[in-house]
């Protein structure tokens, strides 16, 4: 029931421009980093993982839940 009610609230333009804008970014630092081991682009990547955990975790509470 939560994930419907989110999903509803959801900005679809704005989530599409910010994975593209960090596909662009991982696609830069992977370049960058390919000859050297690429071990920056694998912690960039985990750091991405857990930022859309908790992307989607947050997104998933209603507001009105912190409120009281």
């Amino acid at each position: 029931m939560l994930a419907r009610q989110a999903l509803g609230r959801f900005d679809l333009a704005l989530v599409t421009a910010m994975a593209a804008a960090t596909s662009l970014g991982l696609l830069m630092i992977y370049s960058t980093t390919f000859l050297s081991g690429g071990g920056l682009f694998y912690r960039q990547l985990t750091w991405l993982a857990v930022a859309v955990v908790v992307f989607v975790v947050v997104v998933a509470i209603d507001y009105r839940v912190w409120a009281g």
